[in-house]
């Protein structure tokens, strides 16, 4: 027998990292939710009911995150069935950071357009 090369660990319990990924992005689509209706509200101060259009793009943003997170999850938990897996492979494990990026960057633009219209002279 040979010895075993490299430190020996214990196996890691299965799906405790799976689950937190997909109560981080159920938090991040809850924050994005909360985030499009509190700016809704305090931009209807300043620019009226413009503001609440910017809010609506901001809750189909943080719906189309919280869609996908339910999707990944349930497939990594093996619930969805074997057939319907190879439709949901872009969202499970081979993303590449899609989501992050459509995230960040759906962000980044009702962030600006939020910027713009308060600094936009009435």
């Amino acid at each position: 027998m040979s010895p075993v090369e490299g430190p020996v660990h214990p196996p890691r319990p299965p799906g405790l990292a799976v689950e937190r990924t997909a109560l981080a992005w159920r938090r991040t689509g809850l924050a994005m939710a909360t985030g499009a209706l509190a700016g809704g509200r305090l931009l209807a101060e300043r620019i009226g009911a413009v503001s609440w259009l910017v809010a609506v793009l901001g809750l189909l943003l943080a719906a189309v995150v919280l869609t996908a997170a339910g999707r990944r999850a349930r497939a990594a938990h093996g619930v969805v069935a074997p057939s319907h897996r190879e439709s949901l492979g872009h969202l499970v494990g081979r993303t590449g950071g899609r989501l992050v990026t459509a995230c960040a960057a759906g962000c980044t633009v009702l962030g600006l357009v939020g910027l713009a219209l308060v600094l936009w002279p009435r």
